[in-house]
């Protein structure tokens, strides 16, 4: 009788460790994918709040760079390096530094953050 007192106890601890270690997987497996998810939640719903307020947004036609949102001069070279407080303005991406005096050749925002 003693013997089988010790073998069952043996046996719980043996399953009790692995059960623990199985939930200690699915809460780091949920724990990751909840946290990615979210990050992608949070970005998709930060594009679409951008595409909401600037409905004119435009990215750069080289790199990709977006959303740039244009001010409302069609001339971007009029204000472009012009001191403006501490620094300057700067109308050229701020990822590739391409530039063009004119805002047309920007091309539309297609909403993904970059």
């Amino acid at each position: 009788a003693a013997q089988d007192e010790v073998v069952e106890q043996r046996l719980f601890t043996q399953l009790q460790t692995r059960f623990q270690n199985d939930i200690a997987l699915v809460r780091a497996t949920f724990g990751r994918e909840s946290s990615t998810s979210r990050g992608e939640h949070d970005a998709q719903a930060t594009a679409e709040f951008m595409q909401r307020q600037y409905p004119h947004a435009v990215q750069c036609p080289q790199c990709g760079a977006g959303p740039v949102i244009p001010e409302n001069c069609p001339n971007l070279e009029t204000h472009h390096g012009q001191a403006s407080g501490r620094g300057r303005i700067s109308n050229a991406c701020p990822s590739c530094q391409f530039f063009s005096r004119e805002r047309s050749a920007w091309v539309p925002w297609d909403g993904k953050m970059r």
